[in-house]
């Protein structure tokens, strides 16, 4: 079984109508480009903007993650709140948080359907997706973030919201061209 499968079944079983969703998005992926990094994983770029390290995304991940307050409040066994990850990207920086943070929930946001198939396509993603605690937003809706705190709740005491910086330069070129669109930042 391939990489797509093994994620589609997980989703399947912990997700389901999730990959119903992604299957049904008709938006397409002409803007996204996929090229391997130098590490030899794969980065992804969007409209030309590396929403990962093209050297290596993992790594990148790792230390955006550990770089979260909920990662360090973790290693200090004083964790408590969820992480709200807006823009998932390849998934590099929700999984790095996983496991380094195993006991914080985990809110996954990404407004672009095309993205999440993307990074089912290409990563092996069923131990963050089969991990107790994690939750997906596709689509982007500020709604969904209050429905999901809820089910947390009342472990949530605090929100983490990680602005990886791909994505800030992402959303500045696209306020330079004129495009108001909040395609990634709420």
């Amino acid at each position: 079984m391939g990489i797509w499968e093994l994620n589609c079944a997980i989703l399947r079983k912990q997700y389901p109508g999730l990959l119903d969703e992604i299957l049904r998005d008709e938006t397409g992926s002409a803007d996204l480009k996929v090229e391997t990094a130098a590490s030899g994983k794969p980065t992804l770029s969007i409209d030309g903007v590396y929403v990962h390290s093209p050297r290596d995304p993992e790594r990148e991940g790792r230390r955006l993650a550990e770089a979260s307050g909920f990662a360090k409040a973790n290693l200090a066994e004083t964790a408590g709140g969820s992480t709200v990850i807006l823009g998932f990207g390849l998934g590099y920086a929700a999984q790095a948080l996983a496991e380094l943070s195993p006991q914080t929930p985990i809110i996954i946001v990404e407004k672009k359907l095309s993205v999440l198939r993307k990074a089912l396509e290409l990563r092996d993603l069923t131990s963050l997706f089969s991990r107790p605690g994690v939750a997906c937003i596709p689509g982007g809706s500020g709604e969904g973030i209050i429905d999901v705190l809820s089910f947390f709740s009342p472990r949530t005491a605090r929100l983490d919201f990680p602005v990886l910086p791909p994505r800030r330069r992402l959303h500045t070129r696209r306020q330079r061209r004129g495009d108001n669109r909040r395609s990634f930042l709420f």
